[in-house]
């Protein structure tokens, strides 16, 4: 990686494209300085979750070296080859575990490197083949079957990896769940090193690197919202096609962003048994996405769409409405979001919800932002992850969807009602709230 430390890290042309980033860039490193990584989402929680305990020195040194917004790919690209230096020092002692553990995080980190470029620049592309590699010899290590496959996209591919559940048997014909992640995420997170919420139900995961995301990016693969549904019935195919997936029980999950993706895929294709997602981003034209929050998601936003302007990127934010995807799903579908969501009004959730015709369910957290972590409902009450983990679980082992509405009140206590004809939001309270304090 020649040059790789020179900062930085983007030409100044592509910073310039965000008016508003730059013009709080300064405020933005000052922020940083401040919060650290994390100022905009919980990324080290969510990486270091993914990597095991060992992992944990790695990122709480990266909280205490992230100052600004150019230490991000230097402070995880050296993190990352120190893992890396690490996992071929073990394999050469036959040390194979340790080696497996060292090559995973250093793939993650290596991807959590890539994250504040926002172009396909030389570093993007070496940084993008050291996860590739370091993410490769975790697979020959693992214990387990993985492999990195394609998925076909107009004339087009986009990556993707097919984990299958360490239980899994010669002849076995298991659950799948097809995953994509954040507008942040990419393949190699959404399935843990060890323990994965999905693998231990038994399902087998295709993580997808769709348009417009992960190693999709470095292969020019655009994110468009009038073409991205023609994932769906292709990752249904291909997932449907293999010897080891039940065909009738192929369910898609997304995450932040993921979750409009992941709409998108469940209205394109009708064979999907269930939908759930978390962490909504269903605001139409994502005004509080692009012009209220960080400033980076508008530049990260850009990059999925090849946009060179903000006036075309607008054009394309237009295209985002989730009500146009609604007459379309016919598979029960879940929701859970938090009601102080940052990025996306949560009326929009419930309005979206109201207007499909099936089954629907939403878990919505009191007093939670977009990550469904940082206040008491998420503390105290059940993991947002691992409920729709188990309902969606439910769905492939037979047992029918009810339409309900379950809210779960800051101090973690959880209340269920049948979702009705209509569900209503109330900005500022939530039902429970509302119950106690006016009694109706």
């Amino acid at each position: 990686m020649k040059g790789a430390f020179l900062m930085p890290t983007m030409p100044l042309n592509i910073t310039r494209r965000a008016k508003r980033l730059c013009e709080q860039r300064w405020l933005l490193d000052a922020i940083i300085s401040l919060l650290g990584p994390d100022w905009d989402q919980g990324r080290l929680g969510y990486m270091s979750s993914a990597c095991g305990h060992d992992s944990q020195g790695d990122f709480i040194g990266l909280r205490q070296r992230i100052k600004t917004y150019n230490d991000m790919t230097r402070e995880f690209m050296l993190a990352a080859r120190r893992r890396e230096l690490r996992a071929e020092a073990e394999l050469k002692q036959g040390h194979d575990s340790t080696a497996r553990e060292n090559f995973f995080t250093a793939s993650i980190l290596y991807g959590g490197a890539q994250w504040s470029i926002e172009a396909n620049t030389p570093l993007n592309l070496d940084l993008n083949q050291k996860k590739t590699d370091c993410y490769a010899k975790f697979i020959q290590l693992a214990g387990r079957h993985i492999e990195q496959i394609d998925v076909p996209f107009e004339d087009r591919s986009v990556p993707a990896i097919l984990s299958l559940p360490p239980t899994y048997k010669q002849g076995d014909h298991v659950p799948c769940v097809a995953i994509v992640s954040g507008m942040d995420g990419w393949k190699e997170l959404s399935v843990a090193m060890d323990g994965d919420k999905w693998l231990q139900r038994g399902f087998a995961v295709l993580a997808i690197d769709g348009p417009g995301q992960g190693e999709a990016l470095i292969r020019e693969v655009w994110y468009d919202p009038d073409t991205y549904g023609k994932l769906g019935s292709s990752a249904f195919d291909l997932a449907a096609a293999r010897p080891e997936i039940d065909p009738s029980r192929i369910v898609v999950h997304g995450l932040s962003f993921g979750s409009y993706w992941a709409t998108t895929l469940a209205a394109a294709e009708p064979r999907f048994l269930a939908c759930g997602v978390a962490m909504t981003c269903f605001e139409a034209g994502g005004f509080s996405q692009f012009e209220t929050a960080s400033p980076t998601f508008k530049l990260r936003f850009m990059y999925m769409t090849g946009a060179t302007d903000e006036a075309e990127l607008d054009r394309i934010a237009q295209k985002l409405d989730v009500f146009k995807l609604a007459p379309q799903i016919k598979c029960p579908f879940l929701v859970a979001a938090g009601e102080d969501d940052q990025l996306s009004d949560a009326h929009y959730t419930f309005d979206f919800l109201n207007s499909l015709t099936g089954a629907k369910s939403l878990i919505f957290y009191e007093g939670e932002d977009h990550g469904i972590h940082a206040s008491r409902a998420g503390q105290l009450g059940p993991e947002a992850y691992t409920m729709v983990a188990d309902w969606l679980s439910d769905r492939v082992r037979g047992i029918e969807a009810q339409s309900m509405y379950t809210e779960v009140d800051a101090t973690g206590m959880v209340h269920v009602e049948p979702w009705g004809n209509q569900r209503e939001y109330t900005y500022g309270i939530t039902q429970t709230r509302k119950k106690l304090i006016f009694g109706s």
